[in-house]
């Protein structure tokens, strides 16, 4: 395969009609504020943690991302500590700040991440 013929397929997969409609469509450059193998750290539902980012997804809008952690510690996610359900991994979708638009019922993102 070509690289034009590569780029051309590259294009269509995104929806493009070809790359340069595609090259002129998206933005030069894109902030990534969080890498796979990047050490974190912060809260998940209110509880503190430290883990490693093991996926990044940039989604459509180019300010959100899908991000996968794994917890150093196991995260107990109940609010009362009668029984323990611990999280030793979870999905989140956070903003370029690290935060979750997804709040709690006290109005608290779900996930806030910090790089460690």
């Amino acid at each position: 395969m070509t690289h034009s013929a590569a780029l051309k397929q590259v294009a269509c997969t995104h929806g493009y009609r070809d790359w340069n409609t595609a090259h002129v469509t998206l933005p030069d450059h894109v902030a990534i504020p969080f890498q796979v193998s990047s050490r974190v750290t912060s809260s998940y539902l209110e509880q503190p943690f430290t883990g490693v980012l093991i996926g990044v997804q940039m989604l459509g809008d180019g300010g959100h991302s899908k991000i996968t952690v794994t917890f150093d510690e196991p995260v107990n996610v109940t609010p009362d500590f009668i029984f323990a359900a611990l999280r030793h991994r979870v999905v989140a979708t956070i903003d370029s700040h690290g935060v979750t638009s997804a709040l709690r019922g006290n109005g608290q993102p779900q996930m806030v991440v910090r790089r460690a």
